[in-house]
């Protein structure tokens, strides 16, 4: 499970920590526990922990006043005063899960791994409910992980499934078109829009390695082959390989990286698409981070040398913790340049804008949903119809996923493509679905 479920999650944590004390707990000394419980309850949190902090000198070590001095304590972010209070109350009462779950979780949030695998590891032997027992394993997981994060370490998986595809080959709805001097000419086949089934199989490696706490190189190396079942529908193979590097400086993240990308049609060399990018973010507020990121990327084809170009793209974006999960909100402006101005005809300036949404719903399902409008106008007639082409797509899926156990997922999608074009050619609409599974090794 990821550090951000976590985060997410603190709040939920403390809740349910003062929600699952003994009945007695606030009847035992109602002049600060029960105030400070209260406090917290309405989210008052400074309040809470400015009382706490009162009367620690009169109450401290009262078990009972040391787990609400503890939670306040937490809820503000003062873990290590926190860690101080479990413990005094642990000292007393060994047995208190809800004292042994708040020290491990507030050792998780110091990045003090090791206490906080021992006290999971106590609390996992303990009677707990199911839900407990749920977060006690998933937090064993996540310690196991970042604990052997601290070298370079690889990560793999594999995925396959099927589905059906609408318009494999983003052809044209339409059998015959018109064009200047022409007149009427039919498409071929397989320009026009094909419905089939189809199966794929995707594999990839990743390669990690940090250089301390604030830096770390990367790379990473995948393939994903697509076939259908209708003949005249192009198989594709795509690869994808790039390394970067990421690093802090004061508040802001730093990502830099190059790529290439090639496509397969029919077994064929089609595209070879590669460039780099870099991107600069930071936390503006709470949990909110906003960034941009640059590429600058080319476009070289095999056979349809007319359309190389190279592409200039800037992306702002908004990212921000939404119930269990994160939204982000993205603009985009960028500019396609002909690699010879002979062929302008392939050069446009374009904008668009993005919002993608993810989700944990418990904590085996999660879902992942997106949507993205681009628009631009070329910068000189197309050598086909004699017209400025001028065009808008608009894309929107949906992924729903299942963790069936830690190495295993299974996965459906569900997509919709379309491309608005006033040349007839370039229109087409595309609804994908998907279903399959993937296996982290």
């Amino acid at each position: 499970m990821n550090k951000l479920y976590y985060k997410n999650n603190r709040s939920w944590l403390v809740l349910f920590l003062l929600l699952s004390l003994d009945s007695n707990f606030v009847m035992a000394n109602a002049t600060s526990p029960e105030k400070i419980l209260s406090l917290l309850k309405s989210q008052q949190s400074a309040q809470a922990f400015q009382l706490a902090t009162e009367a620690a000198s009169e109450h401290e070590g009262d078990p009972q006043f040391d787990l609400a001095f503890a939670l306040a304590a937490r809820a503000v972010g003062e873990f290590n005063q926190a860690v101080y209070a479990f413990e005094r109350v642990l000292f007393v009462k060994p047995n208190s899960i809800d004292a042994r779950l708040g020290l491990a979780i507030s050792y998780y949030d110091l990045k003090n791994f090791q206490g906080a695998k021992t006290e999971f590891s106590l609390l996992s032997k303990q009677q707990l409910t199911a839900k407990l027992l749920t977060i006690v394993n998933q937090y064993l997981a996540a310690i196991e992980k970042r604990t052997g994060e601290s070298n370079g370490h690889w990560r793999h998986w594999l995925r396959a499934g099927f589905g059906t595809d609408s318009n494999a080959n983003n052809g044209s709805s339409d059998e015959f078109i018109t064009l200047p001097l022409l007149g009427q000419i039919r498409l071929f086949e397989n320009s026009r829009e094909i419905s089939s089934s189809f199966y794929n199989i995707q594999g990839q490696t990743l390669y990690v390695k940090p250089i301390d706490q604030l830096a770390k190189w990367y790379a990473s190396a995948s393939i994903l082959h697509v076939e259908f079942s209708e003949q005249s529908a192009f198989s594709k193979s795509f690869a994808s390989l790039f390394a970067g590097y990421q690093t802090r400086i004061k508040n802001y993240e730093i990502n830099a990286s190059l790529f290439y990308r090639p496509l397969w049609l029919d077994s064929e060399d089609f595209l070879n698409y590669y460039g780099g990018k870099i991107g600069v973010n930071q936390i503006i507020w709470q949990d909110s981070r906003l960034g941009v990121d640059y590429s600058h990327a080319f476009e070289d084809y095999n056979q349809e040398t007319l359309l190389n170009k190279q592409q200039s793209l800037i992306e702002a974006w908004l990212e921000q913790p939404f119930y269990n999960g994160t939204h982000r909100f993205t603009a985009r402006f960028g500019k396609e340049n002909a690699k010879q101005s002979v062929n302008d005809f392939s050069s446009r300036d374009f904008w668009g804008v993005g919002y993608s949404l993810k989700q944990t719903l418990t904590p085996l399902w999660h879902y992942k949903a997106s949507i993205d409008y681009l628009t631009g106008e070329y910068n000189a007639p197309d050598k086909v119809f004699n017209i400025v082409r001028d065009d808008s797509f608009f894309r929107a899926e949906l992924e729903l996923g299942y963790q069936y156990n830690t190495q295993w997922r299974l996965f459906s999608k569900l997509s919709y493509l379309n491309n608005n074009s006033n040349l007839s050619l370039y229109e087409f609409s595309r609804y994908k679905f998907w279903i399959g599974g993937q296996y982290d090794f």
